[in-house]
């Protein structure tokens, strides 16, 4: 027996004119009145919303490209260079092929870096010059690459009044420090400077620090101010050498075999838990 399939199949017939290309830009692009950093972003808006992005990859020159739709036709296409607004505009044509344009853009940028959650980890230390605490603060400007450099003023704690701070990823700037033998006890705000390119500086923001008779709790290894089994496995990760675990806030050697081990992380969490014989941490 022969058994015959017919298949039968519709054809979606699209014409030309229902698609719509994007529309090319490139050309010169400027911050300031020099030429943009690798790295810069620059973004087109049709009525406020984004149509298109592009992150630049050589000095001074940019190519994005913008969709948009029927309906945009004629509407103003605004670019904004690092977050500033250029100067310059474009208007909206619906296209069947992607088209090119050159459009030089200018823009300025007035606005200083904003310096937001400063910290301390952690937050109590003592004045021996021995123990450490972490001083952090993320820092945003329209691109990451035009922040000229993060300071903080730790002259009030026996330190540098410019202390260089680095940024240790997603914005966030941090410097390691210790406090002098003989500052007095207290809470010190140490001051964050954060400056672009331009000059254009922010100093409205410091980090809190207090200085205390004693140094933070044994076993606050994540600095978080509280003894928890979170200190143990962050010190677990620190351990066996995860990222972002290098940095610990208090002496990790808790059971004063004199090394810092996986043996470590476990009579933490033992002690947290509160088991008989790790009641005592060092």
């Amino acid at each position: 027996m022969v058994v015959l399939l017919a298949l039968s199949a519709t054809s979606v017939v699209v014409s030309a004119e229902d698609i719509i290309g994007p529309m090319i830009f490139y050309g010169n692009v400027t911050l300031n009145g020099e030429p943009t950093l690798n790295g810069t972003v620059i973004t087109a808006h049709i009525g406020g919303e984004l149509n298109g992005s592009v992150v630049t990859e050589v000095e001074g020159k940019y190519y994005l490209s913008v969709e948009g739709s029927e309906s945009d036709e004629g509407e103003t296409i605004t670019f904004k260079v690092c977050g500033a607004i250029a100067s310059e505009t474009a208007e909206w044509q619906v296209n069947s092929i992607p088209t090119s344009y050159e459009l030089n853009l200018t823009a300025v940028d007035n606005e200083a870096p904003v310096v937001t959650d400063p910290n301390a980890k952690p937050s109590q230390i003592a004045a021996d010059g021995v123990g450490t605490t972490r001083l952090n603060a993320t820092v945003v400007d329209g691109c990451a690459c035009n922040i000229d450099h993060v300071t903080v003023d730790l002259s009030a704690i026996g330190g540098s009044d410019a202390q260089e701070m680095e940024c240790i990823g997603d914005g966030v700037y941090s410097v390691t420090t210790s406090v002098a033998v003989g500052i007095e006890n207290g809470v010190y705000n140490l001051q964050v400077s954060a400056s672009d390119r331009f000059g254009h500086s922010s100093e409205d923001v410091s980090i809190e620090l207090e200085v205390v008779e004693e140094p933070p709790n044994a076993g606050d290894i994540d600095g978080s101010g509280d003894l928890t089994l979170g200190d143990a496995i962050y010190l677990a990760k620190h351990v066996v050498g995860l990222p972002g675990y290098d940095t610990i806030y208090a002496n990790a050697d808790i059971d004063g075999s004199g090394d810092v081990t996986l043996g470590d992380a476990i009579y933490l969490a033992k002690h947290v838990v509160g088991l008989p014989g790790y009641e005592s941490i060092y």
